[in-house]
């Protein structure tokens, strides 16, 4: 099964940010999402803040949903150093692809 942008942003609208009780993709952290031809997947992602407190344990439920997607291959996400804007603030911003 070929696993598509779609699929992987379901996945990660079950990541929640405990601190604002919203998920990644709601909030508009996830700003790319590569797949290549073997299902190996890299996800880019932004934090509400800067030296968020809970940084890890986003990014490690973000890798481990992804993880268990059936017929996934390697999946790296990475925390980019660039700042949040909420979605509903640009209506122009366009949603990860």
């Amino acid at each position: 099964m070929a696993i598509t942008n779609d699929i992987v942003l379901d996945v990660l609208k079950t990541v929640m940010d405990p601190e604002v009780g919203m998920d990644v993709v709601t909030l508009g952290l996830v700003k790319k999402i590569d797949i290549d031809d073997k299902n190996n997947v890299k996800v880019d992602m932004i934090m509400t803040v800067p030296g968020c407190p809970l940084v890890d344990y986003i990014l490690m439920s973000a890798e481990s949903r992804i993880k268990g997607i059936e017929g996934i291959g390697d999946v790296d996400v990475n925390l980019l150093d660039e700042p949040w804007t909420p979605p509903w603030a640009n209506a122009d911003q366009e949603p990860a692809k």
